[in-house]
């Protein structure tokens, strides 16, 4: 009997243990709950030793993410060149070789011309953040200096959920194609 009530309070124990850490981990990030965008760029704004963001940059680059943000929602399934793919598929299928590099030349140009306006935005946004870096100090000359262009303009980019956001990286260390620790 007294194992059975050891047993219980060990379990009990546990599940309390796992559902404090489910209710902790829930939060996020941030010490409130929320997870602050900017951290990246403040940290290496602090690294570089340049100038901290003043709250009115802080509202200005959160505006600049939140509008870029709506503006590229993905788009929906089944929208854009999902005729053109299926006629590419069946074209295929039907041994159409003629058909099937007419709709691959359809799809391709609509790639291009998302991937141009894409480009484009983006280039656009990372102007924008830019100009907000120049208004307090030379923020975005210290930057380059401790990082260099392509993993600076990789770090802006990342605000707006592009190279490096979400999972990629800012063109810095690790595994490239050819080098010593990439594996296929």
């Amino acid at each position: 009997m007294k194992k059975d009530l050891k047993r219980w309070i060990a379990i009990f124990a546990c599940g309390l243990t796992l559902a404090a850490a489910a209710a902790w981990a829930q939060r996020g990030p941030g010490r409130d709950g929320t997870f602050d965008r900017l951290s990246h760029l403040k940290r290496s704004l602090s690294d570089a030793g340049a100038p901290a963001l003043t709250q009115s940059q802080e509202d200005k680059i959160n505006a600049l993410i939140t509008a870029y943000r709506d503006a590229h929602k993905p788009p929906e399934r089944g929208s854009g060149t999902s005729a053109a793919r299926t006629e590419y598929n069946n074209d295929i299928l039907n041994g159409d070789s003629v058909g099937a590099a007419k709709q691959a030349a359809s799809i391709a140009a609509a790639m291009t011309a998302d991937m141009t306006t894409r480009l484009t935005d983006e280039a656009k946004f990372a102007v924008d953040v830019i100009a907000q870096l120049k208004t307090n100090g030379d923020q975005i000359g210290l930057l380059q200096k401790q990082l260099g262009n392509d993993r600076t303009v990789g770090l802006l980019l990342s605000l707006a959920g592009g190279p490096g956001g979400f999972g990629g990286r800012m063109g810095g260390p690790g595994p490239r194609p050819g080098g010593p620790s990439f594996r296929r």
